[in-house]
């Protein structure tokens, strides 16, 4: 499974949520070879159909699992043939976001995918993958703007996914950077904003691609319109990297 079945025209974007993903999709996404779409999400459905825990519903998830491992027990298959499959339908997806663009490689920005980081790199082994990390801080206060704009009670936030972005999201990924992706590249936020041209010159050449200037400019290259998935708030109030929201807990740049 060499190639592009491996995954070698894939790139995946994983941090936690508001640790600023949108901002370096819209950088990376707006090289002349990288096409982007907002967060796709299409792994976690497929993947979490084999998890025991963390599946809700109005079927009996659990019941449902249960029947899955049979069904591929009767049939003489396993959890590997589920999961080749899964890969092939994924694939499938990619390759229909890709045609028409003229550009060779898919970038698929889903923070949330750090729940499937092992799965991942058994699906798309050659697949690279860009952890992007942020101050803790600046991720809280950002999920609390965020809630806060949309009128939520902060008391409530913790009873939701939330609780997962701040707390499961930093063991997950540290994790997997030590042990699912150790040669994979990474890059802080903070660096990204302050001085981002050899953040990205950098980048680039850990992906396979030459850095192209106007990727600092994105400006108007990405507007995906539609439903944000994303930061809603200020990515389409810049041009370029700009690190007024380096530090939002202090109340300074």
């Amino acid at each position: 499974m060499p190639g592009r079945d491996a995954g070698s025209d894939l790139i995946f974007l994983i941090s936690q949520p508001r640790a600023g993903s949108t901002l370096l999709q819209h950088v990376l996404g707006s090289h002349s070879e990288v096409h982007t779409l907002p967060e796709p999400w299409i792994l976690l459905h497929p993947l979490y159909a084999l998890r025991a825990a963390g599946v809700r519903a109005e079927f009996d998830a659990d019941l449902a699992r249960e029947a899955l491992l049979e069904f591929l027990q009767r049939s003489g298959a396993d959890e590997s043939l589920y999961l080749e499959q899964v890969r092939r339908t994924t694939r499938t997806l990619y390759d229909a976001a890709l045609a028409g663009t003229g550009k060779t490689r898919f970038l698929d920005k889903t923070p949330r995918y750090f729940h499937v980081l092992p799965e991942l790199r058994t699906l798309f082994p050659e697949a690279k993958v860009v952890f992007l990390l942020r101050n803790p801080l600046a991720v809280l206060t950002s999920i609390f703007d965020l809630w806060d704009r949309r009128g939520g009670n902060l008391i409530e936030l913790f009873a939701t996914d939330a609780r997962h972005d701040l707390t499961t999201a930093p063991v997950r990924i540290a994790e997997a950077m030590r042990t699912v992706f150790p040669d994979a590249p990474s890059v802080r936020y903070e660096d990204l904003v302050t001085d981002p041209e050899p953040e990205v010159r950098g980048l680039c050449e850990r992906l396979d691609l030459d850095f192209e200037p106007g990727m600092l400019d994105y400006g108007d290259k990405l507007r995906f319109g539609g439903k944000a998935f994303g930061d809603d708030k200020s990515i389409g109030n810049h041009d370029r990297p700009v690190h007024r929201h380096r530090a939002p807990w202090t109340g300074r740049p």
